[in-house]
């Protein structure tokens, strides 16, 4: 008997979509068993042409129905579709023609060996009985028991184990695999009825397809029609073609993301569209990101600025040693040849054994001087970069690779070419106006990022006791504007770079002017030096004018500083100082020795000692009579504070 005879066959139910998965994703009580094949979501119903070629058939060709089965022998959920399908062939004898394709998923063990024995069982005319044993015993399937179970149907054994072990016999399991994912089959049991695609165990939908067919068949049969499937799936698809799914979107929302002065920057310094990329080499989908930007690269030459900022994760081993290499090459000018190249390569040196002679190979095919180029590796402050990324990175809130900021925008992982060609193009028009104003480069980046959120991950503090009342030494040198007998104090620490404290000091400048006989404020410097390297030659400059000039002319420098953060936020931010204090007639040749001078040294020492005496740990940091509050508030809170601490005569 050919392959092409009368059988009945069951149906299993598999995710195949284990095998292709790239990436995990939590189990809740809703999701099916592992393994079990999704139920059919498609909206469109299509009609698919499958050829029967080598594979068994119960029933006869020109029924009214034809039912394809792409089964796994281990599978439980293909054991139910055999249940139901044996039911159903009894029930519609001689209407139905069953074809059954083998696709054993890998997550099971022994379903090869059982859809090899069912094959060979097949070439001696007794593929039913074997396919019936496998279903029927499909925890028990072993070799042992492949061979008893030939025995039992009276198979020729010796022959039996020469067809099982036959290339022809994994010719011909490999045509049903191939063919199962040409028509999308991503698990089993998965059936075409008719050419009607149903993925899962579901009885009741099977039931419901097969007689809806057979009304169909059997009107085509009573015109005289003999392949009926033939004229049903006439001009059903030759393969599976998914449903376009919609371009995934980075969101609108922007970030106060800074742009660390010692990151390594590709492309020209005033592009209109900034991104802030934080990866790990060893990262595969930051390998894939790398293919990304190398075409965006091209799709928006000189249009485009990326700044590089080390994240490499724990649990990549050479991802530290990957990043202190490209750091390394960098100070021989080959970052970005460094890094294109371990990127090309990740494959490569994530399989070697020797990532060190992988490197001084590279290094010379890179003509890199090599003994530099190690001592330069081993240098502390090459590795000390890479820790002030991670506290960046920490900083901002990004937790995984690649993590990406267009103009501010956040895209977390490795999103399509399209949607990053769709965001960029976006962003331009967004900078188009501010550029029309002759904004670029970093001004131009600051001012778009100006009023973004501080971080993508707020991790919660620990709340601050609301009945403590904290004790802030005053010496009575600091800048301050009000009465010094005002019945309510704010004490502000603050970073002029950073952008959350220019809108905590617009918001206390609000409530001092408003409550000015009531109000004192007293300001503190509270620089972040790594992440804010001009913050603190800007506390200098301040100091300087308020020891030389008072609290008049610091109160009017602040306001100029904070109006126009992106302009100074610079590597070399004096230039713009001197000017600032050109245009207040304030005699620079004075200021500037001042903001070096051991006074000035004194101050800022003074408050690092009280805001590490009192908790500080990030600016902006107010107190308000005591009472502490951390981060930037809106002057509707701090309003309400200060009704609660003081009502102001009327």
């Amino acid at each position: 008997m050919n392959m092409r005879r009368l059988w009945f066959v069951p149906l299993c139910g598999l995710l195949a979509a284990s095998l292709i998965s790239t990436a995990c994703r939590k189990k809740t009580d809703e999701e099916p068993a592992p393994g079990a094949a999704e139920p059919e979501k498609e909206k469109k119903e299509e009609v698919y042409n499958i050829e029967i070629a080598s594979s068994p058939v119960v029933g006869i060709p020109d029924a009214p129905v034809t039912v394809f089965n792409f089964s796994d022998f281990e599978c439980p959920f293909s054991k139910r579709t055999f249940d139901t399908m044996e039911r159903l062939l009894k029930k519609y004898d001689g209407r139905i023609a069953y074809v059954y394709k083998h696709y054993p998923l890998a997550t099971h063990k022994e379903a090869r060996r059982a859809a090899k024995a069912a094959i060979a069982a097949a070439k001696q005319d007794k593929f039913i009985e074997m396919y019936r044993k496998l279903f029927e015993n499909g925890q028990s399937i072993s070799a042992d028991n492949l061979t008893l179970w030939a025995q039992e149907l009276g198979l020729d054994t010796e022959r039996f184990a020469k067809d099982y072990a036959d290339p022809d016999s994994d010719r011909l399991l490999h045509e049903d695999v191939t063919q199962g994912n040409i028509f999308g089959v991503r698990g089993t049991p998965t059936l075409f009825i008719n050419g009607r695609r149903l993925s899962g165990a579901n009885s009741q939908q099977l039931e419901q397809l097969v007689e809806e067919e057979l009304e169909k068949g059997e009107a085509l049969a009573k015109r005289g029609i003999k392949n009926i499937y033939g004229e049903l799936t006439r001009e059903g698809l030759s393969r599976y073609v998914p449903p376009k799914r919609p371009l995934p979107v980075v969101p609108a929302d922007v970030y106060a993301v800074d742009l660390p002065p010692h990151a390594p920057v590709w492309g020209p310094p005033d592009a209109p569209v900034t991104v802030v990329l934080f990866t790990d080499f060893e990262c595969p989908f930051c390998g894939r990101m790398h293919e990304t930007f190398t075409q965006l690269k091209k799709d928006f030459d000189g249009m485009l600025r990326i700044v590089f900022v080390n994240l490499p994760l724990k649990f990549h081993n050479l991802a530290v040693p990957a990043a202190k290499a490209a750091l390394a090459a960098g100070q021989q000018e080959k970052f970005w040849e460094m890094h294109d190249r371990l990127f090309a390569d990740q494959v490569e040196w994530k399989k070697g054994t020797n990532f060190d002679m992988y490197l001084d190979g590279l290094a010379q095919e890179l003509k890199i001087d090599v003994v530099k180029f190690k001592k330069d590796m081993e240098d502390p402050r090459t590795m000390e970069i890479i820790h002030r990324d991670l506290a960046f990175a920490d900083t901002v809130g990004v937790r995984g690779t690649p993590g990406i900021f267009i103009n501010g925008r956040y895209a977390s992982g490795a999103f399509p070419l399209e949607t990053f060609q769709k965001t960029i193009r976006e962003e331009l028009e967004r900078a188009r106006p501010l550029m029309e104003k002759g904004l670029k480069g970093d001004p131009l980046y600051y001012e778009l990022i100006r009023e973004g959120k501080a971080s993508v991950f707020i991790s919660q503090p620990v709340p601050e006791d609301p009945d403590r009342i904290y004790t802030v030494k005053v010496t009575g040198q600091e800048p301050s504007a009000g009465k010094k007998n005002a019945p309510v104090t704010l004490i502000e620490f603050t970073d002029l770079q950073c952008t959350h404290c220019a809108a905590a000091a617009a918001a206390v400048d609000a409530l001092q002017k408003e409550y000015r006989d009531s109000v004192r404020v007293i300001y503190k410097q509270f620089p972040l030096g790594r992440q804010h390297p001009a913050a603190e030659p800007a506390a200098r400059l301040l100091l300087a004018v308020k020891r030389l000039y008072g609290d008049d002319r610091y109160q009017t420098l602040r306001a100029k500083l904070l109006a126009a953060r992106t302009e100074w936020i610079v590597a070399a931010p004096a230039p713009f100082f001197e000017k600032y204090a050109k245009e207040m007639k304030l005699d620079w040749s004075k200021i500037q020795p001042e903001t070096a001078s051991a006074a000035v040294d004194e101050l800022l020492k003074e408050d690092r000692a009280e805001a590490a005496k009192n908790g500080v740990r990030a600016a902006p940091t107010l107190f308000i009579n005591g009472r502490k509050l951390n981060g930037p508030q809106s002057p509707e809170r701090l309003k309400a504070l200060v009704e609660q601490l003081h009502t102001p005569k009327k």
